[in-house]
């Protein structure tokens, strides 16, 4: 091999082990964030669960039907909650999606 052209192969990747070996793993460590929302849901899992508007349960939050935590910024709805309204829900309107309470 020509010395000038040495810099232009790089031994590492003949060797498809030692690439591997030097890898980063493919699972992210949980963040703070995720910590802090576990046991949560954002309001757009929860409209999507009772195919309502976002707008809805900001009303349903503003009129204290839905109790809420606020992290960075974010609504989030304890599961505890959304559970909580889902079977009040459940045994006034039978069966399937929760009544938008009107």
């Amino acid at each position: 091999m020509l010395p000038f052209l040495d810099w232009l192969i790089d031994t590492r990747s003949m060797n498809p082990e030692a690439e591997f070996h030097n890898m980063a793993p493919m699972k992210r460590q949980a963040s703070a964030l995720d910590s802090a929302t576990s046991g949560t849901l954002s309001l757009a899992q929860i409209a999507r669960r009772w195919q309502i508007s976002q707008r809805e349960l900001r009303r349903m939050l503003g009129d204290q039907q839905l109790s809420f935590v606020q992290i960075r910024g974010k609504f989030r709805v304890p599961v505890r909650e959304v559970k909580r309204i889902e079977r009040a829900r459940s045994t006034r309107s039978g069966p399937g999606r929760p009544s938008r309470g009107r």
